[in-house]
């Protein structure tokens, strides 16, 4: 899971859905499939389910990260410090196996 949202994987995934947008747009206004009303409002409802489905996988990754890092720090700990132990780094990766036992780096 840290490869897919590494910040470069993202920017690239991002470039070759405009790129792959960029060319089906127009093909589709073009072939009559829809008017350029239709093609706008595709896009602004394609624009908004991609933030929905980005937002879901970085919240899924920021509470796996909270899970690993408590499971790794010694003892009981607030929320808040948590929150600091994160901040501050290292933590244990995300995209353990579920048999690991989580340990700080």
């Amino acid at each position: 899971m840290d490869n897919v949202l590494n910040p470069m994987m993202m920017k690239s995934l991002g470039s070759l859905l405009r790129w792959a947008l960029s060319l089906a747009v127009p093909f589709f206004v073009s072939k009559g499939i829809w008017t350029p009303d239709e093609a706008t409002a595709m896009m602004t409802g394609i624009a908004g389910a991609l933030a929905a489905l980005i937002w879901s996988l970085l919240e899924k990754r920021n509470a796996q990260k909270m899970l690993v890092t408590a499971q790794a720090t010694p003892g009981p700990v607030s929320q808040s410090d948590l929150k600091q132990i994160i901040k501050d780094g290292p933590t244990p990766p995300v995209s353990l196996p579920k048999d690991v036992t989580p340990r700080m780096i």
